[in-house]
């Protein structure tokens, strides 16, 4: 697959990223939370600068709403690098709440298309967020073993990116 040299470039700097932090979370130099509120603080931070810059190239001047939005942003990016929260209860909350919301699909699936293969696979998936939730929420051990496996699967994900963009071949 031809690709160009600023995509090849990207995607090395995006695998070597994906190594760093997996290696950080599997040594537990930083845990979970630290990690999210870096992830979600630059990102906000970014989507708001690119906001600006978008609107200033579009339209070469900026529009109230953008003015906005990429202020809210930028504030709620460099409040979460300033002041982290514990974004794991968040995430433990929204996989319980994502669960329960899978099994109460599935009996609906069962109830209007009474196809039984298919309700009992979104069931029990609904089930097994629910178990993930509550023991994300509840047990300490359990955050951490997670804050490994993350960290594994980041390594995994940036050797395999990290191999395709060296062997793939550039444009001409």
């Amino acid at each position: 697959m031809a690709v160009s040299k600023g995509s090849k470039t990207y995607n090395i700097i995006v695998s070597s990223v994906y190594i760093v932090l997996g290696v950080l979370l599997c040594i537990a130099m930083i845990n979970v939370n630290q990690i999210l509120s870096i992830m979600i603080g630059v990102t906000l931070i970014v989507g708001g600068v690119a906001l600006f810059a978008l609107d200033i190239y579009k339209y070469k001047e900026l529009l109230p709403i953008t003015i906005m939005t990429s202020t809210f942003l930028l504030g709620f990016g460099i409040g979460i690098l300033i002041a982290p929260f514990d974004f794991t209860y968040y995430l433990s909350m929204l996989i319980l709440v994502g669960g329960a919301l899978m099994i109460v699909e599935g009996i609906i699936w069962l109830i209007k298309h009474r196809n039984i293969f298919t309700t009992v696979g979104i069931i029990v998936i609904g089930a097994v967020a629910i178990t993930f939730g509550i023991c994300f929420l509840c047990i300490a051990d359990f955050r951490q073993f997670c804050s490994l496996v993350l960290g594994i699967v980041l390594i995994f994900l940036g050797v395999i990116n990290l191999i395709a963009a060296l062997l793939s071949k550039p444009k001409k």
